[in-house]
């Protein structure tokens, strides 16, 4: 859990998940850099400035690497950098909250993202991993695709990334992989794009983000059933499963219901209160995934987001939350970040999402912009994901990290007006997000 004055000096790990609070545009100090910053810079104002995070906080990854000989300053998102001399250390940012992979000298953020065309392919890239930044409209202007998650490299990659599901029409940032080549391509359609099937190719790409055959399926979590309905006073003991996801109310930082421990909390703790203290949530509510572990010999009690903790002995039981700096575990098949988050636009619905429960990248100013929204607390899944999550409270206008999950069809769905976005009414639908 970061301070907007956090730098990559105060981490002990090379590559580090940080969950940063909001504000930190006006109050994140001083940062020397673009894309590749010195050490020594707020990683948080850092991130609002590279793009990757709004002023509103949430999760990024970051990767101490070497020094620089120069650093060359710019003006971005709100925020301006400095240029620098030469400088021992440096950090750059994976774009996403994927865990560390094995081989962190391939990962392509120490270079800037290649600026690609609708017709980019990955013939034309360098690297065997590269960043790409992606234009808009590349849904009708993309030129032609050949194959499903494994693509061949001379398809267009914001194309593909659109009919991965990875992008919307707005564009963005997707990672790009070379792989060899294929015996067969199958084509299909997704999310408004129409590919091709092709017979032997020598060289093929995937996303990173896209749930790409060469790698082993993960272990199905828990996670996958339908969140618990929390209340203010819910805690850990009174949950079935080892890891859930519980959908907490508002107003829980001021209601009744202890907390003891900081990062790790005892099981008879208001998980929605801790989940304030942790930074994970805000006063409004919204969704967290909570993980049972075992007891510890004491937790230590701290103020923090307006919730004071309190301190305890030994306890027979524990919780953390999944996406706070909790120490790691021996079970890591069971975190729920191993996903990457889905870049999104602000028209992006739920039915654009491949899986049922999905972290979404929203983008800036989608308060305005986002189209419709069916619904309160319950949104059909034709809704916008982005504007539906700023009238529920979970994020505001300048974007962030929100976890969707694709729920049934209900029977009506109410609008109201919250937080500066008027939601429709709607009868019977057939499928739902929360």
């Amino acid at each position: 859990i970061g301070s907007c004055s956090t730098t990559a000096r105060n981490l002990q790990e090379p590559i580090s998940i940080v969950q940063c609070p909001s504000e930190c545009q006006e109050n994140g100090g001083t940062v020397w850099g673009t894309d590749v910053y010195t050490d020594d810079s707020s990683i948080c104002k850092a991130a609002i400035h590279a793009g990757i995070l709004g002023n509103n906080g949430g999760l990024v990854t970051v990767e101490k690497t070497p020094g620089q000989q120069s650093y060359s300053g710019s003006a971005r998102n709100g925020v301006t950098t400095r240029n620098y001399g030469s400088w021992p250390g440096s950090f750059v940012f994976h774009g996403s909250s994927k865990p560390p992979t094995p081989k962190p000298t391939e990962v392509p953020t120490q270079k800037p993202p290649v600026i690609g065309s609708c017709s980019t392919t990955s013939r034309n890239l360098q690297e065997s991993i590269s960043i790409v930044q992606c234009p808009s409209e590349c849904q009708e202007n993309g030129g032609t695709v050949w194959g499903t998650d494994v693509y061949t490299d001379h398809s267009s990659i914001c194309k593909a990334a659109i009919h991965a599901g990875i992008l919307g029409n707005n564009g963005g940032l997707v990672t790009v992989e070379k792989t060899p080549e294929q015996q067969s391509y199958s084509g299909s359609a997704r999310n408004e794009v129409t590919t091709s099937s092709y017979g032997p190719w020598p060289g093929s790409f995937v996303f990173h983000d896209s749930s790409k055959p060469l790698s082993p399926k993960p272990t199905k979590l828990p996670t996958q059933k339908p969140p618990v309905r929390g209340t203010c006073s819910t805690t850990a003991g009174q949950l079935k499963e080892s890891i859930s996801i519980v959908q907490c109310p508002s107003e829980c930082q001021m209601n009744r219901g202890a907390v003891w421990g900081t990062d790790v909390y005892t099981a008879d703790s208001s998980i929605c209160k801790a989940a304030i203290h942790a930074g994970i949530l805000g006063n409004n509510g919204g969704l967290v995934t909570v993980e049972k572990i075992p007891g510890q010999q004491s937790y230590s009690g701290s103020a923090r987001n307006g919730v004071t903790t309190n301190g305890y002995g030994l306890y027979s039981g524990s919780f953390v939350f999944h996406g706070s700096s909790k120490p790691p575990t021996p079970k890591p098949t069971k975190e729920s970040t191993q996903k990457p988050p889905v870049l999104v636009s602000c028209s992006t619905n739920a039915r654009n999402l491949q899986e049922s429960i999905s972290i979404v990248q929203c983008p800036s100013e989608c308060q305005g912009n986002g189209g419709n929204v069916w619904g309160t607390d319950f949104y059909t899944d034709t809704s916008s994901i982005c504007k539906a999550a700023i009238h529920a409270g979970i994020l505001g206008n300048n974007g962030g990290l929100v976890t969707v999950e694709k729920t049934p069809g209900q029977q009506s769905y109410s609008g109201s007006a919250r937080n500066g976005v008027t939601t429709n009414n709607y009868g019977s639908w057939p499928g739902s997000f929360v």
